[in-house]
This record gives structure tokens, sequence and C-alpha cells, in this order.
């Protein structure tokens, strides 16, 4: 009867082991700086935005209006223009935009989108007036905690807030 080497064969299985958790926590590491990644490119895309929406206050005096919230980057607001986010397909975003193209979200979930909507004075109600609006927020989200707490947030004028 073959004699069975139990420290031989806990030796093998602990290096296995050991080796199974290293893989692991490599491909934790690899996804937590992707979800890193994705939150510089929002931030970056945020950042354009607001730069956008600055030129254009410079010029109005006001920030566009609209009658509901905006989904930035779509094909009905990939431009920034004399009119407000409009579609780069037609004439009402010729000439010198304001921001062209509007970024668009990476649309890994449903939550993962940029929405611009046009604020009244007391940041309550949806400013839909033909002079313009003194506020605006954009609603986006953050996958970790790296630029602020994970979660969503509202950029303003004024600053970023957390929802």
């Amino acid at each position: 009867m073959k004699h069975i080497d139990y420290k031989k064969i806990l030796s093998h299985a602990a290096l296995i082991l050991g080796a199974l958790v290293v893989i692991a926590g490599l491909m934790m590491w690899v996804r937590s700086e992707e979800a890193y990644a994705r939150d510089a490119q929002r931030m970056g895309d945020v950042i354009d935005i607001k730069l956008g929406l600055y030129r254009y206050y410079l010029r109005h005096a006001a920030y566009p209006s609209s009658a509901t919230s905006v989904l930035l980057g779509g094909p009905d607001a990939d431009c920034l223009g004399d009119k407000g986010f409009v579609s780069r397909k037609g004439l009402d975003c010729s000439g010198r935009p304001y921001l062209s193209p509007v970024p668009a979200s990476l649309g890994l979930t449903d939550q993962d989108v940029y929405t611009y909507t046009p604020l009244g004075a007391d940041s309550d109600t949806i400013c839909d007036s033909a002079t313009g609006c003194p506020r605006y927020g954009i609603l986006f989200y953050f996958e970790t905690n790296v630029f602020a707490k994970k979660g969503f947030h509202v950029l303003t004028p004024e600053g970023l807030q957390t929802l």
C-alpha cells in the first residue's frame, strides 16, 4: 500500500488557493480602475457641458429654457447653440455653437445619463421662459467615491450637490 503525503497535498492546495485569491483580487482591482476611469470621463463631460452653458450665458445673460428636462448627447440634444440644446442635423446649430458635440453619457445603465433641467429662481420649478432661465441643473451619476460620494449628483452654476 502506498503512503499518502498529506502535507504535500495540503501545500499544493494552499498554493492553488493562494493563486485563486490573487487572481480574484486582480480582477476586482481592474474593475475598480475601470469604474474610476468612467467617473473621470463623466466628470470631464459634465465640466465640458458647464463650460458650454457658461459661454451661452455670456451671450444671452440666461441659460437655455425648455418645457421639460433634456437628455443630453442624444440625437435631439447633441449641440448647444443659440436656440439651446438642439440636433446638429438641423439648422438650429449652424454658425458657432457653444458646445458641439454635447457629450453623451456612457449609457451603461438607466441611471447613467446626463440630464439638463432649466430652473427658475426658486430652483424648484422648471423654467420655460422665452427669455431664458436664471439657473440649471445637470443630473449625473458617479460609480465610485473618487470625485464625490457614489450616487446621483446635480451640477448647478453654484457647484456640485449630492442627492
